[in-house]
This record gives structure tokens, sequence and C-alpha cells, in this order.
């Protein structure tokens, strides 16, 4: 169960990684490696209530190679959360 600590992933797009800590409606803390990366990062995920109705969801990554891979990274997942809410708007 990814739950677990120490559980092990593969997604349909080649992230592997390991979930390190699972905190249920909290957080989600696990190693993120892309197909061809050489080295892992760690990637946090926290659901954090933000008023009537809503709910914020915060993305971190450490361990980041440098400031291009950190950039590259960042618009990743803004483009990922961008798709999330508007998957969510249309449900």
């Amino acid at each position: 169960m990814l739950s677990e600590p120490g559980a092990g992933y593969e997604t349909t797009s080649g992230v592997r990684g390991e979930t390190r800590s699972f905190r249920e409606r909290d957080r989600v803390r696990l190693t993120w490696q892309p197909r061809g990366w050489t080295h892992d990062t760690t990637l946090q995920l926290t659901v954090t209530p933000a008023g009537e109705g809503r709910t914020r969801l915060g993305v971190h990554q450490e361990r980041l190679a440098d400031a291009n891979e950190r950039e590259q990274q960042r618009q990743h997942w803004q483009g990922v959360v961008t798709a999330l809410v508007e998957a969510l708007a249309k449900t």
C-alpha cells in the first residue's frame, strides 16, 4: 500500500520512487525520480483547509540539481495543479 513508508511506486510516465511518510488528509512525502534522471528528489504534497468549502494543495520539492531543474519543476507542478483545478471544476 502506497501509504506505508518504503512502499515503491512507478507511474505510467516512468516516474518512480517510494513513500517516506504519509499522514491521511494532511501530507505525503515521497522520493520522485522521472525516467532519464540520474538522481531522485523529495516531493511533499500537503492539503490544508483554506476557508469554507476550499482546500489548499501545497507542493514542495527538495534536492533538485540546480536552478534550471528547480524552474523546470516549478513549471511542471504549476501545470499539474492547473489541470487538477480544471478537472475538479468540471465535476
